[in-house]
């Protein structure tokens, strides 16, 4: 089976986890990607803050969130990839 490389998308042979042709399996840029999450309560008690600081190669992505859906496409979209995505709960649609 003829699947695109995910790099350059010329036709390779798909084998089992293959994705990308020999040339740019060779190119592996390093990515460090760095999740901090954070908790905070207010003095009173009153007030329970908390989030997901999402770091790209050292560059803090815009959107703080607990949402895996929201990490994954902003650090795609800061990788340059156009995403798309399906979101699901026990196999059916959210939205």
């Amino acid at each position: 089976m003829k699947v695109k490389c995910m790099s350059c998308e010329k036709e390779v042979e798909y084998s089992e986890g293959v994705f990308c042709c020999e040339e740019c399996s060779k190119i592996k840029p390093k990515l460090n990607i760095k999740i901090d999450e954070y908790s905070y309560k207010c003095g009173d008690g009153c007030c329970d803050h908390y989030g997901t600081v999402t770091t790209v190669n050292g560059m803090e992505l815009p959107c703080h969130n607990q949402d895996a859906e929201t990490m994954i496409r902003q650090i795609l979209e800061h990788l340059g990839y156009e995403v798309e995505m399906e979101s699901l709960y026990n196999g059916e649609e959210l939205y």
